[in-house]
C-alpha cells in the first residue's frame, strides 16, 4: 500500500499520473493553505471591521501591484523553454535568474515611490508588505524550477509552510497588537521561511549568475515583452476593482467587496492549479496539434465537471455562506458575492485556453485580448460603481470575464482549425449540476445548516458521476487500483 501511494504521489510515470500527482499535491496544499488564510482573513475582518479590513486588503493589493512587473511572464517563458530540451539549460536558468533579480530591484523602486503617496498610518505596513514581495518574487523563480522538473510537491510544501506561519502568526500578532503592521510582519516571516525551504529543495536545479549568457539575455528579454504585457494585464485586471473601489467609495466598500472576493479567490485556486499543472505538458506538445487538442478537450471537461456545481451552488447558497463566515456585519456584500461567484466560472476555462495560446507562442495575441478586457473592465467600473457601488464592480468583472472567455474560445477554435472544443460531456456536467442544485433547493425546506446543505449537494453530485460511470472518476480510481 505504501509503495502504491509512493508511485502515485511521489514518482513521475505516465502523463495522466503526473498531472494527477502534481494537481493533487498543489490542490491539497492550497486547500490547507486557503483554510488557514481564510481563517486569518475572517479574524482580521471581525477584529478590524469593514474599514480596517478594507485598508488591509488595499495595501496588500497595492503592494502586489507595485511588484507586478517582477515576473512579467519570465517564469512561464523559462518554463516553456526548459521543456524544449535545449542544450543550454544551464545558461537559460542562470540568465533567467539574472533577469529576475533585475526586475525585482526595479519594482522595489516603484514600491518606494508609492510609499510617498500613502497616508501615514499605512506607510509602515506597506513597506513591510513590499519587503515581503521582494522575497516572494525571488522565491517564485525557484518554484518555477520545481514545476519545470515536475516536482510540484516541493511547491506545495513551500506554500503550506508559508501559509501556516502567516496565518498562525497573523492571528496571534493581530490579537495582541490589533493593527495592520502586525499582520504585515506575519506575512514577512512566513515568506522568509518558505523561501529558505524552496531554495534548499531546488538548489540542485539552480545555476549561478556567472553562467548567464548575453545572447540568451537578449533573446529572453525580446520574447518576454508580449508575455510581460499579457501577465501584467491579467494581474491588473484582478487588482483594478480594489483600487477603483477605494478611490470611488472608500475603505469600507473595499472591506465589503473583499469579504466575498476572498471566498471566490479561494475557489479560483482550482483552475489556477490545474492550469499550472498542465502548462509544462502543453508547452512540450505545442507542435503536436492532435495531442494538444486532446489535452485541451480533456482539460475543459475536467474544469466543467468542477466549475458547474460551484457556479450553481454558490449562487443558491451565497447568502448563507457569507453570513455564516463573516457574520451579519458584512451582509451588504451578499449580492456582490453572488455576482462574483457567477464570474468564477469563465475563469475555470480561461486558465486552460490562455495557457494554450501562451504555450503555442501566441503571446502577442494574448496581449491584445488582455488589453481589450482590461480597458473594458475599467469602463464598466467607471459606469457601474458610481450608480451601483461594489455590486457594479462585481458586475463589470462578470461581463469582462465572460467576454474574455468568448474571445479566447474564438481564437482557440481557429488555432485548431475549427475542430470542436466542447464535447457532449460538458453538457452532461451542466445537467448533473442542475439536478444537484435542485436536490439542495429541496433540502433547504428541511435543513438550514449550510455545511449539511453543501454536503448534500456534493454527495448527490458524486453519486450522479459514479452512476453514469464518468471516465475521470474511473481514471482516478484506476490510479489506486493498479499494483
Amino acid at each position: 500500500m505504501i509503495n502504491k501511494i509512493k508511485k502515485i504521489f511521489l514518482l513521475n510515470q505516465t502523463l495522466s499520473q503526473i498531472i494527477f500527482k502534481n494537481t493533487s499535491w498543489v490542490l491539497m496544499a492550497n486547500i490547507l493553505a486557503k483554510i488557514f488564510k481564510l481563517a486569518l482573513m475572517i479574524f482580521i475582518a471581525r477584529s478590524l471591521g469593514p474599514s480596517g479590513f478594507g485598508d488591509a486588503n488595499y495595501i496588500i493589493v497595492l503592494s502586489a501591484l507595485c511588484f507586478s512587473f517582477s515576473d512579467i511572464g519570465l517564469t512561464m517563458l523559462v518554463c516553456r523553454e526548459y521543456q524544449a530540451n535545449t542544450s543550454d539549460i544551464q545558461e537559460l536558468v542562470a540568465t533567467g535568474w539574472l533577469i529576475k533579480i533585475l526586475l525585482v530591484m526595479t519594482n522595489t523602486i516603484i514600491g518606494i515611490i508609492c510609499i510617498l503617496f500613502l497616508p501615514f498610518n499605512l506607510k509602515i505596513p506597506f513597506t513591510i508588505f513590499c519587503l515581503m514581495n521582494v522575497i516572494d518574487n525571488l522565491k517564485q523563480y525557484n518554484i518555477m524550477l520545481a514545476r519545470a522538473n515536475f516536482k510540484q510537491e516541493y511547491e506545495s510544501l513551500c506554500f503550506i509552510i508559508e501559509t501556516l506561519l502567516t496565518s498562525g502568526l497573523g492571528i496571534i500578532l493581530v490579537w495582541s497588537f490589533g493593527n495592520i503592521t502586525s499582520l504585515a510582519i506575519a506575512y514577512l516571516i512566513g515568506s522568509m521561511v518558505a523561501a529558505i525551504y524552496i531554495w534548499l529543495k531546488t538548489k540542485k536545479y539552480t545555476e549561478p549568475i556567472s553562467k548567464a549568457n548575453k545572447a540568451k539575455l537578449k533573446t529572453l528579454l525580446l520574447n518576454m515583452l508580449p508575455f510581460s504585457l499579457s501577465i501584467f494585464l491579467g494581474m491588473a485586471l484582478t487588482s483594478i476593482d480594489t483600487i477603483m473601489i477605494k478611490w470611488l467609495i472608500g475603505s469600507e466598500g473595499v472591506g465589503y467587496y473583499h469579504s466575498g472576493n476572498k471566498l471566490t479567490e479561494t475557489i479560483l485556486i482550482i483552475p489556477a492549479i490545474f492550469g499550472s499543472s498542465i502548462f509544462p505538458f502543453v508547452a512540450k506538445f505545442y507542435q503536436n496539434s492532435e495531442r494538444l487538442l486532446v489535452i485541451t478537450k480533456k482539460s475543459i471537461n475536467v474544469m466543467s465537471l468542477i466549475g458547474f456545481p460551484i457556479f450553481f451552488g454558490g449562487i443558491l447558497l451565497g447568502d448563507q455562506i457569507l453570513i455564516t463566515i463573516y457574520s451579519t456585519t458584512f451582509s451588504q456584500g451578499i449580492l456582490t458575492f453572488k455576482i462574483l461567484i457567477a464570474s468564477t466560472f469563465p475563469l475555470f476555462l480561461v486558465h486552460i485556453l490562455n495557457n494554450v495560446l501562451l504555450a503555442t507562442k501566441h503571446e502577442k495575441l494574448c496581449v491584445k485580448i488582455s488589453s481589450t478586457i482590461f480597458v473594458t473592465n475599467i469602463i464598466f467600473n467607471l459606469i457601474l460603481i458610481p450608480s451601483f457601488g461594489i455590486s457594479g464592480a462585481a458586475t463589470g468583472t462578470l461581463i469582462s470575464r465572460t467576454l474574455l472567455l468568448i474571445i479566447l474560445i474564438y481564437f482557440i477554435q481557429k488555432l485548431f482549425k475549427d475542430q470542436k472544443l466542447f464535447q457532449k460531456r460538458t453538457l452532461t456536467y451542466l445537467l448533473l449540476s442542475i439536478v444537484m442544485i435542485s436536490i439542495v433547493f429541496l433540502g433547504q425546506l428541511y435543513f438550514t445548516n449550510i455545511i449539511l446543505l453543501i454536503g448534500i449537494g456534493g454527495l448527490s453530485y458524486m453519486i450522479a458521476l459514479i452512476t453514469i460511470q464518468d471516465p475521470y472518476i474511473i481514471k482516478i480510481k484506476s490510479f489506486f487500483s493498479k499494483k
